[in-house]
């Protein structure tokens, strides 16, 4: 059982959160915690319930106000931490840690969870931790203590603000109820079978009346098979006929396919025929349209006519050249023509910025001189009155001097201003904290008198009433007289000894009478077992008797064999003794075996590096021609070291033929330069004569020039191809050789490698199938003859019998002789120990009849046992009547004593009041005395305020004033600053831009650029000239070019024309041709043999066609059959009807299971909750019939009304609605709103107290905060005795725990002096303001 030892709180509420803060609490079964209000205590509770369950306490919010406050540690971050150490329901000590940090933020306090830990150690002794990022902590805990949460929270820890909850709302209580009994879950599981019950009763009739539809498709889909069956004979039937009927028309058909043929083959001669003459005739018209269009025909032959249409294309040519070099010409003159008019454009606009740049100067100086002067005139300086200005410098220098002395006067103004102001200030201040005073002075004495008015009001009250209570003193003095009268009386006549007397007499005979009954009943249940012991014993003597005769048969059966295998019978335990035999044989065979796999292992071995060896061969092979394919790929048949050169070769040829054509470009680029720009040759430099010979040799070198590019990327196109097949070979150099280390060592060293493990596998597996062969034929041969005897005799003289497999043969035989008697043996071995076990059980309970003889009949017992019970039940009916008296005659006397305490109360209050009225007199006296010379004094404070305001005003105007002034100043002085500023500002801006244009050199600059646009025009009238002598001579190229491409195309039509007219005389030779070979044929014979052979034709076909049209009837509706069946109402139709078949079945058994559930769940979870209520409410009633004091409750209990009709599990779910009811009278009246506040937390505490008793089986720790708020001293005094006797009971339990908070010292010294405890807990603040634990003695309590 669990139990809670040491707990440390630091940094919680007013706990300190410092390490010196820490406090310390040690648990005993008996823990007192005492201290006045607000001093911690049931941060106590709270701390215990947070670290068991994680809760917050209520009204925490999120848990910033758990912490301690930042505000008073002074601190943005204050950590907290709640350790407990308790031991589990194991017994095993853990300690848990809950760390948590609070931060204060801008307007509120956050609070965040640090990790968790529970630390453990195990069975080995090492400490076990677990974290919140681990685990849950919460379920860990509630695992460990062994109670739920709901319990924990509202039963053990529960909090002094919830302490009230058993005389809550309806609801309130009812849910708690629920958590307690743990019975949500239970009513959800009922609620969840019963709903799931519904719906397999809805499924259930579903598939009832899906039954009945799929019975219907299954009879349906049977008959549709059954006329399918039908027609498919029928079409077999009719496919026959329809075969028939095309043998018929077979040899028909051929002879229309030959006829037709004959007829095609005239056909295409026709054809042939008309279509060749077609072409001849539009042949024939074509020449006739060329020879029209030859205006001068060609006379010459063939041949003549075809070489000069080649020399044509040559001359052609060559106007082509010559007029593409006038358009190059012409291109470049209008190139030229281009950027000279660019060139004069750019010109022109350079020249217009220049001129704009000079008039924008002269308008800048005129400016600057209109600003110098305007300065000059308003600030009145001297020399600056001319029209042209020319020193700039000093008229700057002045106009800074005049700013400088503006502000100097400016600032001065300013601390004048100030000075006055602040003096003002200073009287102002003065006059004001004088004012205040007074003003503080009135205040405070107008509040004492009204004050002193108030006091004395309430003293004429309390002597108003002191007069009027004089009377009552008198009436209080005879009623006292007559209670104590009537109280004494009462005491007199009451016997309450000589009843209690009475009910112990009757307690100590009842209890007698208990122990006789309960002596009765084991005589009662040892009479009935011994009926059934003697029975049990004849049973198990005729058991005995029979397996003796099973192990004598057994014996007499195998002990020959038993002899022969062991040497001897054993006398105990034969069956074992035979399996360690057979045993030993197994391994004799498993060793023989195992020879024999390590045989086959080596060859199975010498196997896999035979192959691996092959492998690895074939992998070098075709390593090697994949090396020589690459090869072939890249060198061709040519060898590979001379491939190697010949591209080495390749690439420097190569490489200098690119090298040649990158300075032909650079030599010929220089060529043209130089050709242009003199009229020279740049190899002899000599002058040319012509200026066109200069410009050809341009275009030549042009020519040449464009080539060069296109050359040039061939090269390196080349290089590049080169270069890359040079690298692949350098690439496969490495491989080459590797390749020829392989053929010359590697794989001639593989091949005997391999030729050596074949040797060696050949002499293993001779070995392994010798062996093999042998032991397959022992087991044959030992399976055909009985036991295998006569074989292995036979063997023993076979000299080609391996030794080794003669010894196995032996070994096998006897175990296969031991494995035949083995399961008899260990039989027998059973029968044994079965009877040793029921000798042993006949002997005890043979001795067990011999104790137990009493010697009486079962129908005495019985007799004796209903007198005792009758007896029982008349002194439990008189002890009940007794106690009721007792308890009246108690509650007569403790009503009057409390009746006369009262009175005594009342006439001590009333004599004090009357002692107190003179001294009330003389104080009200002096307050009207001091009164009236406090208004005296108020009075004088008021008129002394009124000048003090008047002078105060009169200040405060002449400070305004004086600032108005100032500002008014300021304003003035600053605009004329930033004017005279902005002034020299622009003036130094417009000198900045003169002296820039001055600087740029304008106008020389406008003279070089018109002499620039001069030159330029005159090089763009040049280039125009040359560009209208370019345009006259393509025209005439144009011209020249035209005219021979005209005389080309005659030439080409008269070349066309001949072969035109050679064509129609080739066709009209061949149309005679085929006009002789179409003469052979008859088309009329064929023709009426034709149409014969069709009407046959058609008259088989008609009957053919009937047929088909019967056969394909008949497919149909086979077709439609077989789609009906298919769909899907009828596809599955009897696999459908006996699933639903069995998912009713299923589905109607499960009904009837869910039914019986309900009923077993329902029945255990209502007999659970009346015996926890029983047990519940039987401690309520003790507990409260100890503790209160009172008369006007017999005793209280707790109703448990059930909700829901529980006739059914149709019906709805079964609920609880509980109520806190007390008996008065025999009626029970619901407490909540008829008792009083003592009587609401005496109430609460014995429930709780209740349900710990009852629910707290692991875990016997109790917490009460404040168990004594509203109660009166009597019952105070009470329920600490019954917490006494509580611990008295309990005191035995090892784990039981009690822990009580309060701020009463008397309650505690009650519980103290019990006994129990020794020591107690006082919890108070220290000078911080800080919670401090102290433990003290429990005999310095009032010290």
């Amino acid at each position: 059982m669990s139990a809670i030892q040491k707990l440390c709180i630091q940094g919680v509420r007013s706990f300190g959160p410092e390490d010196r803060d820490r406090q310390i609490i040690q648990f005993s079964p008996l823990t007192l915690i005492l201290g006045p209000n607000g001093s911690g205590k049931t941060t106590i509770i709270e701390c215990l319930k947070y670290v068991t369950t994680g809760d917050m306490p209520p009204g925490a919010k999120t848990g910033g106000m758990f912490v301690h406050d930042p505000k008073i540690a002074h601190e943005t971050e204050v950590k907290a931490q709640v350790k407990l150490q308790l031991k589990d329901v194991a017994g095993r000590v853990m300690v848990v840690t809950r760390s948590f940090v609070a931060q204060q933020k801008l307007k509120q306090v956050s609070m965040k969870t640090l990790d968790g830990v529970i630390l453990r150690h195990n069975q080995n002794g090492e400490k076990v931790m677990l974290t919140s990022k681990c685990g849950d902590l919460d379920r860990e805990m509630i695992e460990s203590l062994g109670v739920s949460k709901s319990v924990l929270n509202y039963v053990i820890f529960c909090h002094q603000e919830d302490s009230n909850w058993p005389l809550t709302e309806g609801k309130v209580l009812k849910e708690r109820f629920d958590e307690i009994f743990a019975a949500t879950r239970y009513i959800k599981a009922l609620e969840a079978i019963r709903k799931l019950r519904l719906e397999r009763n809805g499924e259930l009739k579903i598939f009832n009346s899906e039954i009945k539809y799929l019975k219907q498709n299954k009879d349906k889909a049977d008959e549709i098979m059954q006329k399918m069956d039908t027609i498919k004979t029928k079409l077999v039937v009719s496919k026959d006929a329809v075969g028939k009927m095309e043998a018929q028309l077979t040899p028909v058909q051929e002879r229309l396919d030959e006829i037709a043929q004959k007829s095609n083959d005239i056909f295409q001669l026709k054809t042939q025929v008309d279509k060749m003459a077609g072409e001849r005739k539009q042949l024939e018209g074509h020449c006739i349209s060329l020879r029209n269009k030859i205006s001068n025909e060609f006379s010459g032959e063939t041949a003549d006519l075809e070489q000069e249409l080649r020399e044509f294309d040559s001359k052609l040519q060559t106007c082509k050249l010559s007029l593409s070099k006038l358009e190059v010409q012409e291109c470049k003159l209008d190139a030229d023509w281009k950027e000279e008019e660019e060139k004069i454009r750019g010109l022109k606009l350079d020249n217009h910025i220049i001129k704009t740049n000079i008039k924008l100067h002269e308008n800048t100086i005129a400016r600057r001189e209109k600003l110098m002067r305007d300065a000059a005139s308003q600030y009145e300086l001297s020399g600056f009155t001319d029209d042209v200005f020319t020193d700039v410098e000093r008229f700057t220098l002045l106009m800074q001097k005049h700013i400088s002395a503006a502000e100097k006067s400016m600032n001065a103004l300013k601390v004048e201003c100030e000075e006055k102001e602040a003096e003002l200030q200073y009287q102002m201040d003065a006059v004001r904290d004088k004012k205040t005073q007074l003003q503080q002075e009135e205040k405070m004495k107008r509040e004492n008198i009204n004050k002193n008015k108030n006091e004395i009001r309430n003293i004429g009250a309390e002597l108003k009433r002191v007069g009027a209570s004089a009377h009552r003193l008198e009436q209080l003095e005879k009623e006292l007289k007559q209670m104590e009268s009537e109280l004494q009386a009462c005491e007199a006549s009451s016997n309450v000894e000589q009843t209690r007397t009475e009910v112990q007499r009757l307690q100590a005979e009842k209890a007698e009478l208990e122990t006789t009954c309960s002596n009765l009943d084991s005589e009662m249940g040892h009479l009935h077992s011994q009926s059934k012991v003697r029975t049990e014993l004849d049973m198990m003597g005729k058991e005995k008797v029979d397996k003796e005769e099973t192990v004598r048969k057994i014996r007499d059966k195998h002990e020959d064999t038993v002899v022969h295998l062991l040497g001897q019978f054993p006398a105990d335990k034969a069956g074992l003794a035979l399996r360690d035999y057979i045993s030993q044989q197994d391994e004799a065979i498993r060793g023989f075996h195992k020879g024999f796999n390590e045989l086959q292992s080596e060859m199975a071995s010498c196997t896999a590096n035979r192959n691996m060896l092959k492998e690895q061969l074939e992998k070098e092979e075709k390593n090697r021609k994949n090396f020589e394919e690459k090869v072939f790929q890249t060198c061709g048949s040519q060898d590979f070291d001379d491939s190697i050169g010949a591209l080495n070769t390749s690439i420097g040829a190569l490489q200098d033929e690119k090298g040649a054509l990158t300075g032909a470009r650079h030599l010929y680029s220089k060529f043209v330069k130089e050709l242009r720009r003199k009229s020279m040759c740049p190899l002899c430099h000599r002058d040319f004569p012509d200026s066109n010979d200069v410009e050809e040799l341009v275009q030549d070198l042009s020519i040449k020039l464009r080539l060069v590019p296109t050359q040039l990327e061939m090269k390196e196109k080349s290089i590049g191809e080169q270069q890359e097949k040079y690298k692949q070979l350098l690439q496969l150099k490495p491989q080459k050789e590797q390749m020829a280390a392989l053929s010359q060592k590697e794989i001639p060293n593989l091949n005997q490698k391999i030729k050596e493990k074949s040797e060696k596998i050949g002499k293993l597996r001779g070995e392994s199938d010798e062996a093999e062969e042998m032991l397959n034929q022992t087991q044959v041969e030992e399976n055909k003859e009985h036991n295998g005897c006569a074989f292995w005799c036979n063997r023993v003289n076979d000299v080609s019998c391996h030794k080794s497999v003669l010894i196995t043969v032996f070994v096998q035989m006897d175990k296969a002789l031991g494995e035949s008697i083995q399961s008899d043996l260990l039989f027998m071995d059973r029968c044994l120990d079965d009877i040793r076990q029921l000798d042993r059980k006949i002997a005890t309970l043979s001795t067990k009849i011999a104790d137990k003889g009493s010697g009486r009949s079962m129908q005495t017992v019985i007799s004796e046992k209903d007198d005792v019970q009758m007896r029982l039940k008349t002194i439990g009916l008189s002890l009940d009547a007794k106690r009721d008296s007792m308890q009246k005659q108690l509650d007569t006397v403790q009503r009057l004593r409390s009746s006369v305490h009262d009175v005594n109360t009342e006439k001590l209050q009333i004599t004090q009041d009357l002692q107190k009225s003179r001294s009330l007199d003389e104080k009200r006296s002096e307050l009207q005395t001091t009164n009236e010379r406090l208004e005296q004094d108020a009075d004088e404070a008021g008129r002394r305020i009124t000048p003090l305001e008047s002078k105060w005003l009169e200040l405060s105007e002449e400070k305004k004033q004086t600032i108005r002034r100032k500002e008014k100043t300021l304003k003035e002085s600053s605009q004329q600053l930033q004017t005279m500023n902005s002034e020299l500002k622009s003036i130094n801006v417009e000198t900045d831009i003169i002296n820039t244009c001055v600087g740029n050199g304008n106008e020389r600059k406008l003279a070089a650029s018109d002499e620039k646009m001069a030159a330029a025009e005159s090089q763009l009238q040049q280039i125009e000239r040359g560009k209208r002598v370019a345009q006259e001579s393509m025209n005439d190229m144009r011209r020249e070019l035209s005219s021979q491409q005209v005389r080309q195309r005659e030439l080409q039509d008269c070349l066309e024309l001949r072969k035109h007219e050679a064509e129609v005389k080739r066709m009209t030779k061949k149309i005679t041709a085929l006009e002789a070979q179409l003469g052979g044929f008859d088309p009329s014979s064929l023709e009426r043999e034709r149409k014969k052979l069709i009407e046959k034709q058609d008259r088989l076909v008609k009957e053919k066609h009937s047929l088909d049209e019967r056969q394909r009837g008949f497919e149909d509706l086979i077709r439609n059959y077989a789609e009906d069946l298919q769909s899907d109402q009828y596809r599955a139709a009897d696999v459908q009807h006996r699933d639903m078949l069995i998912d009713s079945c299923t589905t109607e058994m499960v009904v009837k299971d869910l039914e019986k559930y309900y009923k077993a769940l329902d029945n255990a979870v209502n007999h659970y909750h009346k015996q926890k209520m029983d047990e519940i409410n039987k401690t309520v009633r003790e507990l409260w019939m100890k503790t209160y004091k009172g008369t006007d409750i017999e005793y209280i209990e707790i109703k448990s009304n059930e909700d829901g009709d529980n006739a059914g599990i149709e019906k709805s779910r079964r609920t609880y609605n509980y109520r806190v009811v007390m008996i008065r009278s025999g009626v029970a009246l619901d407490m909540r709103g008829r008792c009083s506040a003592g009587q609401k937390v005496l109430a609460s505490l014995i429930i709780r107290l209740a349900l710990a008793e009852t629910f707290c089986l692991n875990c016997g720790i109790l917490a009460l905060d404040e168990p004594t708020t509203n109660l009166d001293r009597e019952n105070i005094e009470s329920l600490a005795n019954a917490l006494i006797e509580i611990v008295e009971c309990r005191s035995k339990q090892h784990n039981f725990q009690l822990l009580i908070i309060t701020h009463d010292e008397d309650f505690l010294e009650i519980v103290g002096q019990a006994g129990y405890v020794d020591d107690y807990y006082r919890v108070k603040k220290n000078a911080e303001g800080l919670s401090t634990v102290t433990k003290c003695n429990i005999c310095e309590i009032h010290k």
